[in-house]
Formats: structure tokens, C-alpha cells, sequence
């Protein structure tokens, strides 16, 4: 969804819908998916919100490898905007 902020914003909230009663490995990549799309639609202040909710999520994520596999994720989101 490279620069298409309004499709990626669409396949986001679909992941989120299909992930609202799962796992917080896969809520915690929905909204990773979200803060990108507002990122790509100039929304930083929405974006960083998602980001936050993303992380609050990953830190719940009981199986160790996957924990750090979301955390890496978000960190290079982060750094690398």
C-alpha cells in the first residue's frame, strides 16, 4: 500500500476487526499496520497513538519469541519512520 494511505488505513482496520478478540501478537500488528497508514496520510499525531497501543500490546504477548519479534518491528518502525 506504498503511499496509499486511504487503502492502507482500509486493510488495517479490517486486520483489526478480524484480530479484536485474538491474540495481542496479531492486534499489536493491526495496529502497527494503522499507525503506518496514518504516517503515509500525514496523521503523526494519530500514527504515534497506534504505535503506543501497538507496543502497550506487544508487551502482553506471552511467547518470548514473538514478543521480540513485534518489538523489533515497532523499534524499526520508530527509528526508521
Amino acid at each position: 500500500m506504498l503511499g496509499r494511505a486511504d487503502e492502507a488505513r482500509k486493510y488495517a482496520q479490517l486486520s483489526l476487526e478480524y484480530t479484536r478478540e485474538g491474540e495481542a501478537f496479531y492486534r499489536g500488528y493491526a495496529y502497527e499496520a494503522l499507525a503506518r497508514a496514518e504516517t503515509v496520510a500525514g496523521n503523526r499525531k494519530q500514527a504515534e497513538g497506534y504505535l503506543e497501543e501497538s507496543r502497550r500490546l506487544a508487551e502482553s504477548v506471552q511467547d518470548p519469541e514473538e514478543r521480540k519479534r513485534i518489538l523489533d518491528d515497532l523499534e524499526r518502525k520508530v527509528t526508521k519512520g
